[in-house]
């Protein structure tokens, strides 16, 4: 995606801006011109009533309808009618011509709605998948609450650049044909009346900088008290454990406060706003009216109803002109929110992963890690040098001290962090340069603290794998040591589990994770204490179906629990970021080095190991 532009200093900058917004949602110029058509001629019939009435208020007035001939000549498509019979048809005309204008404003309001809708659906699809493609480490700082009300909000924008735009067209063409109108009846009058409708527009763009302002202030004091609310429910059990839900709900009314002061003031100015709009509505009728008595003093009683509908004319402009007033406020608000907008969904500082543009095809020799270096951003490094290689066909247990960077190493082989080019090789090629879904389409992951949708086991368990038979299902759940669990609940696999799995426990969570590996068909198995949950007897069952799953695949084990190694297993050793030791287990434990102080540090002596690891494989 293009950079996007971010800042206006001008009307051009922020006609790009609106432009812009335009193109991303799909919407062409030329989208306009049916409603807007439909407007100007909504407005073209409303005059066309209110010229109507001039006849039928003269008629009224002095008994006579001849005046109707002046406009059509009815007469001649009539013939001779009398005055009743002219006024029911002039009355009828009025209704229909009504009527004509009502639908053609329905029609028009119908089509840009359906386009609105249209538009924010297109930019709901941008909007989810640029957020899809920003790195882990842009969520890492962001709070969840807070980019929810940002991905609707986004949404959004979509209606309000339509509906400015639609409104705008609008007014400016509505009062065009009313200034026209009005000066076909009386340009000395619409001269004056210009005149004080520009000091209108000039009194309440003072108003525009201060709005702004206020409106950005308010958005960012919504943002930290929606994702204040949602941290304290998703972490409700802490809040209760720790009793601190007084100091929450203290908390939550600060942030509350904050932002209410915020929108007070804009109210503040809302409110001074539409008190002075009325006071100039007032002034302008009075004004006008003012003038009008002494124009239409001494006038014949035939010429009152030309200013009548002079008057009728001009109070409908009023309303438009109260429109466009609105408009170089509603305008910066809308530059802003469209800032504000690219602002999100551009690339800078979202850490987006590259795609490449390589298919995966599968691991045919190896993975190898050259050289590899890696820091989060308020971490420091946490990876050094990291050189390794993975073997094909293999299993490879990563072991090391809490912190010392396994984890990390697994979330960039599985394309959740980027990492410099060239530091990660799949059969000598560059892990960046294979679209990231081929790759993770071989790829199978569990941890220790495995994510859920809240929504039912086999809906968890299946999804991104695709279509999965019922015996599939049952097959892969008995070797994770879940199918009995499963079976035991009322509904089975169609069960709801929760937000986030919290209706199972920490050992079922992890062994629906093993349903997922041992539905799908990898070529990279990557368990990050994806059993440390499970009891000995399980593990050790759950790790031989595991083995005999991963024959001819290649296994990477992240484990704490030491007693999972045997003789012919491959150790990689982690401290401080960096892979002190790699080989056999006997012979690093044989080295005295850090594998056999951590080994001593969970009193495993070798040979019991080796007595239990061949109970548990027979």
């Amino acid at each position: 995606m293009a950079t996007l532009p971010i800042k206006s200093q001008g009307f051009r900058e922020e006609a790009g801006v609106v432009r812009e917004s335009l193109r991303l949602m799909e919407v062409a110029p030329r989208s306009f011109l049916l409603p807007s058509a439909l407007g100007v001629l909504s407005t073209i019939l409303r005059l066309l009533t209110l010229s109507l009435f001039l006849p039928l208020v003269h008629g009224l007035l002095k008994g006579d309808f001849s005046r109707l001939d002046r406009i059509v000549p009815m007469s001649r498509v009539l013939g001779e009618r009398t005055d009743g019979e002219m006024f029911a048809i002039l009355g009828a005309a009025v209704v229909t011509v009504a009527l004509v204008r009502v639908a053609c404003a329905y029609s028009a309001s119908q089509i840009v709605a359906r386009r609105v809708e249209a538009a924010q659906i297109r930019l709901s699809r941008i909007v989810l998948r640029r957020y899809l493609a920003f790195g882990q480490q842009y969520y890492d700082l962001k709070r969840s609450g807070a980019m929810v009300r940002w991905i609707h909000r986004l949404r959004n924008r979509a209606g309000l650049v339509l509906s400015f735009l639609d409104g705008a067209f609008n007014a400016i063409a509505s009062i065009s044909l009313y200034m026209v109108a009005l000066a076909i009846i009386s340009w000395p009058l619409t001269l004056g009346a210009l005149v004080v409708l520009g000091g209108y527009i000039f009194v309440f763009g003072r108003l525009v900088d201060r709005a702004d302002d206020a409106t950005e202030r308010i958005d960012e004091a919504e943002d930290q008290l929606y994702a204040s609310v949602q941290d304290m429910i998703l972490n409700l059990p802490l809040v209760k454990l720790a009793g601190q839900q007084e100091a929450e709900i203290a908390d939550f009314e600060q942030l509350n406060a904050d932002a209410s002061k915020i929108r007070l003031e804009e109210g503040r100015i809302g409110g001074f706003v539409e008190p002075l709009r009325d006071f100039f509505d007032i002034f302008v009728l009075l004004f006008f009216v003012a003038i009008c008595a002494v124009v239409v003093r001494g006038l014949e009683v035939e010429a009152i109803p030309k200013y009548l509908v002079f008057f009728l004319i001009f109070r409908r402009a009023m309303s438009s002109f109260s429109t466009i007033q609105k408009l170089p406020v509603n305008w910066k608000k809308l530059v802003y929110r469209l800032e504000i907008m690219f602002s999100a969904l551009e690339e800078e500082d979202k850490f987006v992963l590259p795609d490449g543009e390589r298919e995966f095809n599968g691991l045919r020799r190896e993975v190898e890690v050259r050289n590899l270096d890696f820091s989060y951003l308020k971490k420091g490094r946490v990876l050094d040098g990291v050189n390794l290689v993975l073997p094909r066909g293999r299993r490879t247990f990563v072991v090391g001290s809490t912190g010392s960077g396994k984890s990390t190493l697994f979330r960039i082989l599985l394309r959740l962090y980027d990492c410099e080019p060239g530091a990660v090789l799949i059969d000598g090629v560059d892990i960046r340069e294979f679209r990231i879904h081929s790759l993770l389409e071989k790829v199978a992951f569990a941890g220790s603290d495995p994510f859920f949708f809240n929504a039912s086991i086999r809906h968890n368990v299946t999804y991104g794998v695709g279509d999965v038979s019922d015996e599939q299902l049952r097959e892969a759940a008995r070797k994770a040591e879940a199918l009995e669990f499963i079976e035991a609940l009322e509904v089975g696999f169609d069960e709801g589990i929760g937000d986030r799995g919290t209706l199972l426990s920490s050992g079922e969570k992890q062994r629906l994770a093993l349903i997922r590996v041992f539905l799908s068909d990898p070529e990279l198995i990557l368990l990050d204490e994806g059993t440390s949950a499970l009891d000995g007897a399980t593990e050790a069952s759950v790790l031989a179906s595991l083995e005999t799953f991963a024959a001819d695949r290649t296994l990477v084990v992240i484990a704490h629990r030491l007693s999972n190694l045997r003789p012919d297993d491959r150790v990689v050793v982690f401290d401080k970021g960096r892979v002190v030791e790699e080989g056999w287990r006997d012979e690093l434990l044989a080295s005295g080095g850090v594998l056999a102080r951590l080994w001593d540090a969970q009193n495993l002596p070798a040979e019991q190991h080796d007595a239990e690891t061949q109970r548990a494989h027979r």
